[in-house]
């Protein structure tokens, strides 16, 4: 599976249809009105808090600090954790006195009918939560957008579900996952002293009872081989092969395979592998323990080794000497928690296409690249070193060039920078960008050179995202590619009422190509609007892309520029069958309009690059480009002709390197002037005014090139700092 395939649809997912919308907004306003209700009979008092969580083993983990904070900070309000159905968090948190109620809250666990459902709303607004602490993307439980809960806390990577909390925290990827969720519980001020900020698991004691009779009373290393994403899976054949070195170093030794019940099969093979006088000492134990049993094998084990799972997680969490096997993900958001007073080696080999997030990958550089022998060196540390001790991370770097001299199936070695992707880690990508600025660097158009290869190659991803962005748009959307005509007609509509004025105080009389010249350069305006209005938010809307997959992220911005292109297509379809009813007649200076079109998208995007790069390092652009935007109208021909301010007005207004497309492609479509010759018109005053030159269109076809040109390289020299600024 590509990288891109694998995330791709997250943002299609997190889109907020308009059927949500509106019910989300009847719950927030019903919600509102009972909580002032609650206010005026008990006071400004939490009283019941909605947590909601992907409730896989290891998310259950992680947010045990926010769970352990929110309890400390109101010990009297009802906390109630929102999963999804098949979670373990009921049964883990038995006993814990942290919440109130585990309860499912996904698709599954929901009546099938409307009514049904309508009466699960209804019950669930009866609650009256005072707080909503949102630990994931709504996409995974959306049900619980609707518990009326006026104060709504959440993580904001840029996805447009998340605006509906009305607190929102950014997610630091360099931070580890526990520490960004007891940031969602400091916004409420529930925080947790620093010695107790790591996931733990105590509240069960250790119950050797339920260990296998095998692996009573002697010492044995737990080998967890399985985990949800293949990604993330050492070679099985190295698990065998470093059960065999502990059991063959080890007489007095046993070791246990875990695993779910689907990876009996896995742990079978491992034994199998095994030369025949060790399989006796080698217990597959896959399928074969509930929750519990697992937390006894962990508590009693010398060595855990695991994949990055819940189950490396969990041993963390209880306390056990761990060697946890990380593969492509970032290991300071989701490696083991490095607080704790237990010992725990991180072993992870760092490739230039990591961190991602593929559930599938057939080469598996990262993880084919850690050894047997680095991993047992790891295992007879933490047997000699006993339960006490701090996390230590072994990171090993490599470029595509150790790779490909180790025998590896690298991508050309000319792709290296391109699907480089640093982390935020301990210095990490500061080190590597202070290391790359000491490199020789390439020249400017070797840069763009490399740059346009990489789209080149990336083309169907580039495509693929642009078609997300148009479903997005215009998924249950009541007038479909309406909207793609709207805002042109309404910026003619305004057009049209300042000419109307004008015309009224001149005694001037309008007629229908002003209309049409109006609509001509409508057009252009609103796509470069809503281009640069997209592409603006394109980096920090796609957290996950831009941190998790390799590929080149001008892409994003690109992609933002070519979905409001299929937007003004349809609008120019539509201008098209207008034209005649206005008057308009074809002529050879229509030639000029792919020139212009091909000017148009050129400007936009070297606009959309530039700011799409800023904003990602200065989150306050957007607010400065809606400015911009909404004025800039004014100082554009989009209203009127240059001429109408004089000479020196007309060239001050062609300054704007907009105003030549515009005003070219009124006076090629509406005027049938052919733009290769100059034309002087004259202003209200009757004096000469110089209304068109080639040179006017060569500036902006000269200010598009160096845009485009400047844009490209700043975006490629930034892109490796990318992740570790969102």
């Amino acid at each position: 599976m590509a990288a891109h395939e694998s995330l791709a649809t997250r943002d299609e997912d997190d889109a907020v249809p308009a059927k949500a919308r509106l019910v989300f907004a009847f719950t927030c306003a019903l919600g509102a009105v009972l909580a002032r209700l609650r206010r005026r009979a008990h006071g400004d008092v939490v009283r019941a808090i909605l947590v909601q969580r992907r409730g896989r083993l290891g998310d259950v983990v992680v947010i045990l600090p926010l769970l352990r904070a929110l309890r400390a900070a109101y010990p009297g309000a009802r906390i109630v954790l929102a999963v999804d159905s098949g979670s373990p968090a009921r049964e883990l948190l038995r006993g814990a006195k942290l919440v109130d109620e585990v309860r499912p809250l996904d698709d599954d666990a929901l009546p099938a009918s409307w009514r049904g459902r309508a009466r699960a709303l209804g019950a669930l607004l009866a609650e009256g939560f005072d707080v909503l602490v949102s630990g994931e993307r709504f996409s995974y439980l959306p049900f619980a957008l609707y518990c009326g809960a006026p104060l709504r806390i959440g993580f904001d990577e840029g996805a447009p579900i998340q605006a509906l909390c009305n607190v929102r925290v950014p997610l630091d990827p360099g931070r580890h996952a526990a520490d960004n969720h007891l940031a969602l519980a400091a916004r409420l001020g529930a925080r947790l002293p620093a010695t107790d900020a790591a996931p733990s698991l105590d509240h069960v004691a250790p119950d050797p009872q339920r260990l296998p009779d095998a692996l009573r009373d002697v010492p044995f290393a737990v080998l967890h081989a399985g985990a949800q994403k293949p990604s993330r899976r050492w070679p099985p054949e190295r698990f065998a092969a470093l059960a065999e070195r502990v059991l063959a170093s080890r007489p007095d030794w046993r070791v246990a395979v875990t695993g779910v019940p689907g990876e009996a099969a896995l742990a079978e093979s491992i034994r199998a592998a095994l030369p025949e006088p060790l399989r006796a000492r080698c217990l597959p134990l896959a399928g074969r323990t509930d929750l519990w049993g697992l937390v006894a094998l962990l508590d009693a084990a010398r060595v855990v080794v695991s994949n990055d799972t819940g189950v490396m997680h969990l041993a963390r969490a209880r306390g056990a000497p761990l060697v946890a096997l990380l593969g492509p993900e970032n290991d300071a958001y989701w490696g083991p928690h490095p607080g704790g007073p237990h010992p725990a080696i991180a072993l992870r080999h760092v490739v230039p296409c990591a961190p991602c997030a593929r559930w599938e990958c057939a080469p598996h550089w990262c993880l084919r690249r850690l050894t047997v022998a680095e991993a047992f060196e790891a295992v007879t540390k933490l047997a000699e070193q006993g339960r006490e001790g701090s996390y230590e991370i072994v990171r090993e770097r490599h470029d595509w060039k150790d790779l490909a001299a180790a025998g590896a199936d690298a991508p050309a070695l000319e792709m290296a920078d391109a699907m480089r992707l640093p982390e935020r880690a301990d210095g990490d990508a500061r080190a590597d960008a202070d290391a790359d600025d000491a490199a020789p660097r390439p020249g400017a158009f070797a840069e763009l050179a490399e740059l346009a290869r990489d789209v080149f190659a990336h083309r169907e991803l580039l495509a693929q995202i642009t078609l997300r962005d148009v479903r997005i748009r215009y998924t249950q959307a009541v007038m479909g590619f309406g909207w793609a005509v709207l805002m042109p007609a309404m910026i003619v509509g305004a057009g049209l009422m300042i000419r109307w004025a004008m015309a009224h105080v001149s005694g001037e009389r309008l007629d229908g190509s002003v209309a049409f010249g109006l609509a001509l350069k409508a057009l252009p305006w609103a796509f470069f609007v809503g281009a640069i209005g997209f592409a603006v938010n394109s980096l920090t809307g796609n957290f996950e892309l831009v941190t998790k997959v390799a590929f080149p992220r001008i892409v994003l911005p690109i992609a933002a520029v070519l979905t409001q292109a299929i937007d003004t297509a349809v609008g120019g379809a539509a201008l098209l069958v207008a034209g005649p009813l206005l008057g308009a007649g074809v002529g050879a200076s229509w030639l000029w309009v792919p020139p212009l079109a091909l000017l148009a998208l050129a400007l936009t995007s070297a606009a959309a690059i530039f700011l799409a790069c800023a904003n990602l390092f200065f989150r306050d652009v957007k607010y400065l480009v809606q400015i911009f935007l909404t004025f800039g109208i004014f100082f554009t021909p989009v209203f009127f002709e240059p001429a109408m301010l004089g000479a020196t007005g007309a060239e001050l207004l062609m300054l704007n390197p907009l105003s030549p497309i515009l005003e070219g492609l009124r006076l090629a479509v509406a005027e049938n002037h052919d733009l290769a010759r100059s034309l002087v018109s004259a202003d209200a005053q009757g004096r000469a005014v110089l209304a068109w030159s080639p040179w006017y269109l060569a500036y902006a076809g000269a200010v598009a090139a160096l845009g485009l040109f400047a844009s490209a390289l700043v975006f490629r020299r930034l892109e490796r700092l990318f992740a570790e600024h969102l």
